[in-house]
């Protein structure tokens, strides 16, 4: 039963893709967020952060290169 739970509350948390989308948003809190839950993730994330971190978008590519800064450097 406990892991049928565990499932559940895993199938509805954001994929990494949808986080790193999530930093296109023009809502602050929302980028925000998708940062904060992108660094929970931690080496999971990394391999797309580091494609968004050469996104076209330079917000977009900044943030990516702080979250995987903050996931590799746990002093940050």
């Amino acid at each position: 039963m406990n892991f049928l739970v565990a499932l559940l509350i895993a199938s509805q948390e954001p994929s990494v893709d949808d986080l790193i989308k999530a930093l296109r948003s023009d809502k602050v809190e929302e980028r925000a967020k998708a940062a904060a839950e992108l660094k929970k993730r931690g080496e999971a994330a990394a391999g797309l952060l580091e494609k968004a971190a050469r996104d076209t978008d330079p917000n977009v590519s900044r943030q990516a290169r702080e979250v995987l800064a903050a996931i590799r450097d746990p002093l940050l």
